[in-house]
């Protein structure tokens, strides 16, 4: 069982197994292997078994009717032998439709491996804006930076766009945590969900100019690294730590950095959260800071941190939960399929209570849903503003909806990947089905935020002020977003009226 609010992070941390660099003791796989269409079909149905018996969230974004649709049409799809990455579509895409970002489903590790050390890839770094994808580097610069791609093998980047994100997980129908893992995965995805040619036929255009076309050849992630040619960015000075405390340009503002609420991530570094917190705060209010942005981007979780942080901004007493539900008690495919040992019953059952809809409540002090607590008395009470991105996820997103629904200040950068109003995670428990080896993550508690605004209920929360930086910032500025949110600032600052009147 994973005790984590951050389904990326469990993500993370399944495929660092075989990260490149590190040396990983896996049997070697043929990728052309079958396996029988019985045993697909049984792997198939033993997860759709485990899903409608514990996903508290199955239905939230998703009808019933369009579920079960869904698992019907994955079973037609096993209509013979399959590969084991073949399998891997159709589950991932059954996956994708319950709109879920803690939802996911992992190759076996000799796959992997596979992966990263000899399957060939698309040579392309990319970056979806608006629905177009652009290009950030290419193996020897064959795609200039910045080039727009019009069609790969005569399919259009559109099509390719979608098809990816199809297979995806994400909250409800928020599409910035996706387009965020695809910038960071586009050569992999492609390869599992749009192809494995050994060359391809890129299409692209650069600037105003005509199209061109160039023909690539497909390369291992080591060789596709050894060529690659982009835009290289200084390294930020202390970025090693991953929280950070400093003084900005305009007068009497600080950026707090938050980037992981990850305990392991962390200690890793040397910082402790609860100290850093205390510290910063009271370096804010010994600075006389009157702006305080706090970056989360790139945060997509970790620990039940956001309580904690927002004690520090809260103006008044705030409540962060309103539910937090299970929709069994019983989990019986669950323990089949993940072998869970006797203290299962003890560290979660035992905190479940019976609900009027035949579901199950989490009582208080379960450990899982986030504790109520008082203010610190070293609150900083001037202007918050938070920067955002589509990898603010989780347990950060869950911070995010109570500072945007209790108006605690100004939301900037993309609207976050998590859902404002709650997500499916908690205790995660990883199954393997029997014969592909296909792991998947399945979430067993469902929470609903504790928020006033009843719209966006699809969507994550939406920045009053939107930065999304053309291809062409992202190719010669470092940080194009952060330096657009304090130019805002300044411009907020310069038009308050309460700085007017100190002027005069």
């Amino acid at each position: 069982m994973v005790k984590l609010r951050n389904g990326r992070y469990l993500l993370w941390l399944l495929w660092a197994q075989v990260s490149l660099g590190q040396t990983a003791t896996v049997a070697p796989v043929d990728p052309r292997a079958t396996l029988t269409q019985q045993e697909l079909r049984g792997d198939f149905m033993g997860l759709r078994k485990v899903l409608e018996e514990s996903h508290p969230g199955l239905y939230r974004y998703s009808s019933k009717a369009e579920i079960d649709d869904e698992f019907d049409r994955g079973i037609r799809s096993i209509d013979g032998n399959k590969t084991t990455i073949e399998f891997y579509d159709i589950v991932t895409r059954v996956l994708g439709a319950i709109r879920d970002g803690h939802t996911n489903a992992y190759l076996p590790s000799e796959y992997r491996q596979y992966l990263k050390t000899k399957a060939h890839l698309v040579p392309l770094q990319v970056t979806p804006i608006n629905g177009q994808l652009y290009v950030l580097a290419s193996a020897k610069g064959a795609v200039p930076p910045g080039a727009r791609i019009l069609s790969i093998d005569g399919r259009s980047a559109q099509a390719v766009l979608l098809e990816i994100l199809s297979h995806l997980s994400g909250d409800g129908d928020v599409l910035t945590g996706k387009y965020a893992a695809l910038a960071r995965n586009f050569p992999l995805y492609y390869y599992l969900f749009v192809g494995q040619p050994e060359s391809l036929t890129i299409r692209y255009r650069y600037g105003a100019g005509k199209s061109h076309r160039v023909i690539l050849s497909a390369l291992t992630a080591a060789d596709f690294q050894a060529t690659l040619q982009g835009p290289v960015h200084a390294v930020t000075p202390g970025a090693d730590k991953p929280l950070r405390y400093e003084l900005l340009r305009v007068p009497h503002a600080a950026r707090l950095t938050i980037e992981t609420f990850s305990p392991p991530d962390i200690q890793k570094a040397g910082q402790d959260f609860p100290l850093f917190l205390a510290s910063a705060f009271s370096k804010a209010k010994d600075d006389g800071i009157e702006d305080l942005l706090i970056d989360l981007r790139g945060n997509d979780g970790g620990d039940d941190y956001g309580p904690l942080l927002f004690s520090y901004l809260a103006t008044h007493q705030f409540k962060f939960f309103d539910r937090a539900e299970a929709v069994s008690s019983t989990f019986t495919t669950l323990r089949e399929y993940s072998h869970l040992g006797a203290d299962f019953q003890h560290e979660f059952i035992d905190f479940l209570v019976p609900s009027d809809d035949g579901r199950f409540l989490l009582k208080n002090g379960s450990g899982i849903t986030a504790p109520d607590l008082p203010l610190q008395e070293t609150r900083y009470g001037g202007r918050a503003w938070f920067l955002v991105d589509g990898d603010v996820f989780s347990a950060t997103a869950e911070f995010c909806s109570v500072a945007f629904s209790n108006r605690r200040g100004k939301f900037l950068g993309v609207e976050t990947g998590g859902a404002y109003h709650g997500n499916s995670s908690g205790e995660s428990v990883v199954i393997t089905l029997p014969h592909s080896k296909l792991r998947a993550a399945i979430p067993l508690v469902m929470f609903s935020m504790a928020e006033s605004d009843p719209t966006n209920e699809r969507r994550g929360v939406i920045p009053e002020y939107s930065i999304q930086p053309t291809i062409q910032q992202l190719l010669i500025d470092s940080d194009p977003t952060l330096d657009r949110a304090i130019a805002i600032i300044g411009t907020a600052r310069s038009e308050s009226p309460k700085e007017t009147q100190e002027r005069k």
